[in-house]
């Protein structure tokens, strides 16, 4: 009686738990029916390259990729698109650049380089789990996207949902991104991407506290690798997660849920990845979901979870698998259960092992190096989608906050301080100093990009009224 109380338990907190996804951020206006026209934050150079600096800009760009608001479908083939500051996106709705379920021939093709920025409350939410291909990124086709985080919001929908793209395919490239919001689907869900195909995903992490997967392949960097003819990457990345999923879910793993070789050949790999998974449910794999003719190398994952015993995939062929148990001690050193050997070293610390073999690797550069993290490796130079983290590495403090004019900041050593408004633009920047005067501002929230002589980046917010 006791296991059917529990059973009801848990199907009345899941659907309440969706229905409240469902509530929150619903029926808001889309941004491509508040900005109808190009704003100064979209700005076209003579080689058709754009700077965006605001986040009407970055809504402007759906309707210039998708063909909206008087436009003509433009993809940005042999072009790029900069993102020059952060930008705030809550208040709307966001419809993927390249909206490809609901036109085929709609994709980005071009660069998009998010230049270390970080866009806020990204909201997409198909609550009839009927829409497909939904992101930041409908479509990336032979594209690139880099150097970008996605700091809080929502990606909810029916299949090949992931923060970054929906599917990405043809050779194109996510490097270097950090996804830290809320995403679920009922199949092929990545924490990045949702469908990898013929692809690459190199220096990514997804570190939000749920990805929610609820039929099918569900994983913390993609949903779907498969090499179709070309070859389909995951690499040097991690996941710090945990994966929610419904009673009938199967086939999630921590790096990919499905990793398959169809049948045109092409090699479907993930390397130099580690997962660790946090109060799982219904997790099959710690590094895939299911491997049919795929590949994995020097990948890192716990065991066992919650009294959980985790193989390393849930199904499928196990003849090239190449991965190792990590555990925590109590000084916090990540240690593997047995040594590996890397380029003729060998070592039993996981940061040491991830670093060992990104030394191997030609061009070195095109891999971002590990450092020791709060509790598990993090990359060195992440100074993107990391702030509530980072924050927590020393005492800073904002005062007096709510202010009329000065607010100083105590703590730290400060050699910069941009001042963003709530649409993301940038309004100020002061450096050295550890006061701002807000004065000349109007009165509102502002956001404050704080670095530090220690190279730390911190984000706090400011309230400024009247006297």
């Amino acid at each position: 009686m006791k296991k059917y109380f529990f059973l009801l338990m848990f199907l009345f907190v899941a659907t309440f738990s969706i229905l409240a996804q469902v509530k929150e951020g619903y029926n808001n206006p889309y941004w491509t029916e508040i900005v109808t026209s190009q704003p100064e934050g979209y700005v076209v150079d003579a080689n058709g390259d754009v700077e965006i600096s605001s986040a009407e800009g970055l809504a402007w760009l759906i309707s210039v990729v998708n063909g909206l608001n008087g436009c003509v479908a433009d993809n940005f083939e042999g072009r790029k698109v900069e993102l020059m500051s952060d930008v705030d996106l809550s208040g709307a709705d966001w419809i993927p650049i390249g909206d490809i379920f609901s036109d085929s021939t709609l994709a980005f093709k071009g660069l998009f380089d998010g230049k270390g920025h970080t866009i806020r409350n990204l909201f997409i939410h198909d609550n009839t789990y009927t829409k497909h291909y939904l992101g930041l990124f409908g479509y990336l086709f032979h594209a690139e996207v880099r150097g970008l985080s996605l700091y809080k919001g929502r990606v909810i929908g029916g299949s090949c949902c992931g923060g970054i793209a929906g599917w990405s395919d043809n050779g194109s490239l996510v490097d270097n991104c950090v996804v830290n919001l809320k995403a679920g689907a009922d199949f092929y869900l990545g924490g990045v991407v949702g469908h990898n195909r013929n692809s690459t995903v190199r220096n990514c992490c997804y570190i939000n506290d749920v990805l929610g997967g609820w039929d099918f392949y569900s994983g913390g960097i993609a949903g779907w690798n498969e090499a179709n003819g070309q070859d389909a990457v995951i690499e040097n990345c991690y996941y710090d997660s945990k994966i929610e999923a419904s009673l009938n879910t199967e086939y999630n793993g921590g790096i990919v849920g499905l990793n398959e070789v169809s049948d045109n050949g092409g090699i479907a790999m993930v390397r130099n990845c580690y997962a660790e998974l946090h109060g799982l449910y219904k997790v099959e794999g710690g590094i895939l979901g299911r491997n049919l003719g795929g590949v994995v190398s020097y990948c890192y994952y716990r065991d066992e979870y919650d009294g959980y015993d985790v193989p390393v995939i849930g199904s499928g062929d196990e003849n090239y698998l190449d991965c190792s148990v990590f555990f925590c001690r109590d000084n916090n050193e990540v240690i593997l259960n047995e040594p590996v050997s890397i380029g003729g070293y060998q070592t039993d610390h996981l940061l040491e092992a991830l670093n060992l073999w990104r030394s191997i690797q030609n061009p070195i550069i095109m891999f971002n190096e590990w450092c020791e993290g709060e509790n598990l490796p993090l990359f060195c130079d992440q100074f993107i989608g990391t702030e509530e983290r980072v924050a927590q590495l020393s005492e800073i403090t904002l005062f007096p906050n709510p202010t009329t004019e000065i607010v100083r900041i105590k703590g730290i050593a400060v050699t910069e301080v941009q001042v963003y408004n709530i649409l993301g633009q940038l309004v100020k920047t002061v450096r050295n100093v550890n006061e701002i005067n807000l004065s000349t501002l109007p009165e509102g929230i502002y956001l404050l990009r704080i670095m530090s002589t220690n190279g730390y980046l911190y984000t706090e917010k400011v309230t400024k009224y009247k006297d």
